[in-house]
């Protein structure tokens, strides 16, 4: 585990303390990590791996700049940047008994304006004694189930602070939300919203040691020593703010790492292995007996793209990008082709090594990678590519239906002045039947293009007729255009705007053949 956590930071800033912040990361992760028991949604939702580990909210980073690097650590407990709210209380305390709120200790004013008369000296000391009065009470409560901390996400008075001494009770105010969750994962406490609900079973006692330090100039609370916490705090220190925001992010990324791996034990062979022994499999694939034609080129172009990854590493290093590619396919090939070789069967794990070019075997280099990632990664891409896929034909249809819509406005009805098509791989030319003049346009749709105009006139066999008139009729304006293609092409244009059935667009078209051949008895014969 920890090799393959310096893998992921060996080339960032903190890979001179790759030591250090590996073991802190996989601590974290560990820390955090509920198992299997613990985890009831993840059992009724059948998952493979019922563990939990939620790095996010319960592996909080705690930034101290000054000292050194060196003086980072996991602490496994919680540690806030708070002070008690009354010098007197109390800041070091062992085993503590810890309550949580989440409601403020200060008298509850009226939510909308409120006026009072008042007529009497005495009604104006009785309404300052209901105010404590409503004090004392809830502080009451909370001395009822005697605990020795005390963190409210809200506010504390005066007041409160006064009885709460009185009752030796050190408190903290105003947490974060995620910080007093934090304290009940890791104390075994129950956030309470009302004081009257208050049970002594909402009191935590998993905490070992409570105590306040400064560090610098600033006071810090630390919970520690705690049994089963499932929360921790990294406390990073570092000689400035910029440095330690850039070991967060390392460790992020280092945490995340042993997290995924937690979750689903498997790796795969780094330096471009996985990719290319993807590539060459489907390759393989492809010229299987059951898939031939245009069915092989998904297979190709997918384990086309996948050597994207081991020819960048080689032309990131300066090496021979076709030479090594060229090894190192071979070297995955063996796999296939010598089922019986055990030496070969290993090849899979050959990639790139990163900083030489040359080929070398992942296992013995200490290369691997999370499969969760490496998954992810190939699903991502090939799912991604069906609606960018999608966005090109609705542009397309869009353009080519504009075109035609302008095309018409300037040369009249598409039936009336019909137009060939030829393809080149820079776009179309189109020419008009009538004038035969050529006018060039880009990539469109052939099907689009002629499907939302005529798709409603193409039944009618003078149509067929005249569109095939109108494709040998451009024979002479380009000498290259193979007439004999010709009736093919306006057959799967016809049939693809029609709404009639294949075999009435080949009666159409026989009869457009034959009406074409009557006035023009010099042509070649050709076959539909």
């Amino acid at each position: 585990m920890l090799g393959l956590i310096k893998t992921s930071i060996g080339t960032k800033f903190v890979s001179r303390w790759n030591d250090l912040m590996c073991g802190m990361a996989l601590e974290a992760v560990q820390i955090v990590k509920e198992e299997e028991e613990e985890v009831e949604s993840d059992i009724v939702m059948g998952a493979k791996n019922k563990s939990q580990i939620d790095i996010k909210r319960y592996a909080r980073v705690e930034k101290v700049p000054g000292g050194e690097i060196e003086d980072s650590r996991v602490i496994k407990g919680i540690m806030l940047n708070k002070d008690v709210v009354h010098a007197q209380m109390r800041r070091r305390i062992e085993k503590p008994r810890v309550v949580l709120l989440d409601c403020s200790l200060e008298y509850k004013k009226g939510e909308s304006q409120t006026n009072i008369e008042i007529t009497k000296e005495s009604d104006w000391s009785r309404i300052l004694e209901i105010e404590e009065e409503q004090v004392r009470i809830m502080c009451e409560h909370i001395a009822s189930v005697k605990p020795d901390l005390v963190f409210t996400e809200k506010g504390i008075s005066d007041l409160a602070q006064h009885y709460l001494v009185k009752n030796g009770i050190s408190a903290i105010r105003r947490l974060k939300k995620m910080d007093n969750n934090r304290l009940a994962r890791a104390t075994g406490a129950t956030i309470v919203t009302t004081v009257s609900d208050l049970k002594p079973t909402d009191v935590g006692t998993k905490c070992g040691l409570f105590e306040v330090r400064k560090i610098g100039d600033e006071y810090f609370t630390f919970l520690e020593e705690c049994e089963n916490p499932k929360a921790c705090t990294i406390m990073l220190r570092g000689p400035s703010k910029d440095t330690l925001n850039e070991i967060e992010r390392n460790l992020q990324d280092a945490m995340s790492v042993a997290r995924n791996v937690l979750l689903n034990p498997l790796l795969c062979p780094g330096g471009g292995a996985s990719e290319m022994a993807l590539s060459v499999l489907l390759t393989q694939r492809s010229k299987s007996s059951d898939i031939s034609g245009i069915e092989q080129l998904p297979f190709l172009g997918v384990a086309e793209a996948l050597e994207v990854i081991p020819r960048t590493l080689i032309q990131n290093c300066g090496g021979n990008a076709i030479k090594v590619l060229t090894t190192l396919r071979a070297k995955h090939s063996e796999v296939l082709s010598s089922e019986e070789d055990q030496q070969a069967q290993s090849s899979h794990t050959w990639g790139v090594d990163g900083e030489t070019g040359k080929v070398v075997d992942m296992k013995t280099f200490g290369i691997w990678e999370p499969f969760t990632v490496k998954m992810q990664t190939v699903k991502t891409a090939i799912e991604l590519f069906g609606p960018i896929w999608n966005l090109i034909l609705a542009i397309t249809r869009l353009t080519s239906s504009l075109f035609l819509y302008l095309f018409t406005r300037l040369f009249g009805s598409p039936l009336g002045n019909l137009i060939w098509i030829r393809v080149y791989s820079s776009g179309l030319l189109l020419t008009t039947a009538s004038s035969g003049s050529t006018y060039s346009c880009g990539l469109i749709s052939l099907y689009t293009l002629l499907s939302p105009s005529i798709s409603s006139s193409c039944s009618s066999p003078s149509f067929s007729s005249s569109f095939l008139s109108c494709l040998f009729s451009v024979s002479s304006t380009f000498p290259s255009f193979s007439p004999a293609s010709a009736p093919s092409f306006a057959l799967y244009s016809c049939s693809t705007c029609s709404s009639r059935p294949l075999s009435s667009s080949l009666s159409r078209f026989s009869l457009a053949k034959s009406e074409w051949y009557s006035s023009n008895p010099s042509s070649s014969d050709i076959s539909i």
